[in-house]
């Protein structure tokens, strides 16, 4: 009788340990999916923000070089444009981690290139300083998005904690417990001879 209700109770404490194993399993499943749907709409919106930026560069240069009748056709393009990127900037800034070191650059970055847009005085410097800057964005972004997808490949830190415990336990405890019904099988089976 003894052992039967041994048993019982280890039957009771792996289905609970298997159910909570299920419900990590799920949560971070989850998680991973909400993450990948992050990576993927930032990374959409950094690139329009750059197609944007360039768009409206090469029409600010229209505008700054062109005759009275050709300002007035690229200004309100430049108009449009330059609202369609604030709206990018500021989607950008809602989706990203204002404690991080690397997504404060980043906006950082994007403030200046915006800023860019309204201050320079030479083309051939502002064109240089642009694409350097362009190049800048995509690079840090990129490492930004790494980031991010190493953390969907790897788990969540909390996740990848209990992973380590639950082994440990599996491996100490599976062991523990067959070693324990043993004894105990083999005391009630001594009681009955």
């Amino acid at each position: 009788m003894e052992v039967l209700f041994d048993t019982k109770i280890i039957v009771a404490i792996i289905a609970v340990f298997v159910s909570f194993i299920g419900l990590l399993i799920s949560k971070e499943q989850k998680t991973s999916e909400f993450r990948q749907a992050w990576i993927n709409t930032l990374r959409e919106d950094i690139s329009k923000f750059i197609g944007q930026t360039n768009s409206v560069s090469k029409l600010v240069i229209i505008n700054k070089t062109s005759e009275n009748e050709e300002k007035k056709e690229t200004s309100n393009d430049v108009i449009l444009g330059s609202v369609e990127m604030r709206e990018l900037q500021s989607k950008i800034e809602l989706l990203i981690n204002p404690k991080e070191k690397e997504h404060i650059e980043l906006i950082a970055l994007i403030d200046n290139i915006i800023q860019e847009l309204k201050d320079y005085n030479n083309i051939f410097e502002y064109q240089k300083k642009h694409e350097k800057n362009i190049k800048k964005l995509t690079s840090l972004s990129q490492g930004i998005l790494k980031k991010e997808w190493d953390r969907v490949k790897d788990g969540e830190p909390i996740f990848k904690t209990l992973k380590i415990v639950l082994g440990i336990i599996t491996i100490v405890g599976i062991p523990y417990l067959v070693y324990d019904f043993c004894k105990k099988a083999n005391k009630t089976l001594e009681r009955n001879i």
